[in-house]
């Protein structure tokens, strides 16, 4: 049975100096970090977790997929809890499978700024600050042509945001195949081509880490660019402690050199017991505060 919440509790985030978001669903169709906790799959519900437990932000990172009704009904409880909306993804599932970005002609142009409006839309009504957009390659295409066609068609989605004060993210990744943004390299170049402060880094600790990267290291060389960090461990893309990233490492250094974005818990559980996630959540507070001994690793 899943553990009841009550006004009596104090937050167990009570005391972050991070602003920590939980999500209702990372993956399509997946399950929220709280459902467990909440005793239910229900976003509302799950929202109304977060809000007892003393999260600062909910994601639904892939509100292009619900219907106007549902996203609103998920949007209000969100705004009613008085939290902020997590990063929302640029694309709904079909689009994942399309190199839609990396293309400049009149019609690919046309799709995009109907997916970016579409994606303002949903982020503006959640409360969201990032939204994030993911590049498929095109296998006819030479690579500097997509860069720079990418390059153009974010400049232009980044200002649209910015009118709304939202900011675009770029999450590099190689867990999908054929992704054109797959290290921080070249997503910092893509970042200095634009050059407007409207668009940055989504640093995910398990996709960093799957670079073989030293996270650490990685997130102060490129923190001024850094929108959106998020955290699971690697490998599994569970909760920390679970593989081999220091993420209370990450945590401390995001507090010490003032990071005011939102940090996601963008992972499962590799338990489903409501109390075990609950202690794990009440961690968070003294990992950033370096209290936990953190463990050094060379990647």
């Amino acid at each position: 049975m899943a553990q009841q919440l009550t006004t009596r509790d104090a937050p167990v985030l009570a005391g972050a100096s991070l602003r920590y978001g939980t999500h209702v669903g990372f993956r399509p169709g997946g399950a929220g970090l709280l459902a467990d906790i909440a005793g239910s799959a229900d976003p509302v519900l799950q929202v109304k977790a977060a809000a007892e437990l003393g999260f600062a932000a909910v994601q639904d990172a892939w509100a292009l997929e619900r219907d106007e009704r549902e996203l609103n009904r998920i949007a209000s409880h969100v705004q009613l809890a008085g939290l902020d909306g997590g990063c929302v993804v640029a694309a709904r599932r079909e689009h994942l499978t399309s190199p839609l970005w990396v293309r400049s002609d009149a019609e690919s142009r046309e799709r995009q700024r109907l997916v970016a409006l579409h994606a303002i839309h949903a982020a503006e009504i959640l409360s969201s600050e990032v939204i994030v957009v993911l590049p498929r390659r095109d296998a006819d295409l030479p690579l500097a042509e997509q860069l720079a066609a990418f390059a153009e068609n974010l400049r232009w989605t980044a200002e649209l945001a910015s009118r709304r004060d939202i900011r675009v993210g770029l999450e590099p990744m190689r867990v999908l195949p054929d992704m054109l943004i797959t290290d921080l390299g070249m997503a910092t170049d893509v970042i200095r081509r634009i050059d407007s402060g409207k668009a940055g880094i989504v640093f995910d600790t398990f996709h960093v880490h799957a670079e073989n990267r030293n996270v650490s290291r990685s997130f102060v060389q490129h923190f001024k660019d850094i929108v959106l960090l998020q955290i699971a461990d690697h490998p599994g893309r569970h909760q920390t402690g679970t593989g081999d990233v220091d993420i209370p490492g990450v945590l401390a250094l995001a507090r010490s050199m003032g990071f005011g974005g939102i940090v996601e818990l963008e992972h499962d559980w590799s338990s489903h017991e409501p109390d075990v996630q609950r202690a794990e959540i009440a961690r968070l507070p003294h990992y950033e505060a370096g209290i936990q001994a953190l463990r050094s690793r060379q990647h």
